[in-house]
Formats: C-alpha cells, structure tokens, sequence
C-alpha cells in the first residue's frame, strides 16, 4: 500500500489551481448539488439576522452581564 503524502498532494493542487487561473493548464470542473449546505447557511442567516451589526462585530463585543 503506497504511503498518503498530504502536503505533496495539496502543494500539486495548489499549483495545479495557480496555472488554471494563468491559462497554463485546464482543470476539469465537476458541479454537485449539495442540499444540506444551503439548509445551514440558511439557518445561519437566521440566526445572525436576530442580531444588530456584522457578524464580526457580533464577536468582538464584550459579553458582560
């Protein structure tokens, strides 16, 4: 059984993702539906909707009682 090498195969992605965007190299593109993903972004919305501001100012307040 070969040996995974994590980084080797992210650094080839990476680098195989730099030439695409160069128009050095073609990529295949593959699209799925994923219905779960926009269920939790939507329930995210929701729950951030209750609060006034950014969610970036929602984490930088202090929460004192």
């Amino acid at each position: 059984m070969k040996k995974l090498r994590l980084f080797d195969e992210l650094t080839e992605g990476f680098d195989a993702l730099a030439k695409a965007r160069e128009g050095k190299l073609t990529l295949c593109v593959h699209e799925l539906e994923m219905p779960g993903i926009t269920q939790a972004s939507e329930r995210a919305d929701a729950v951030t909707g209750k609060f006034q501001g950014t969610p970036s100012s929602f984490l930088h307040k202090k929460r004192h009682p």
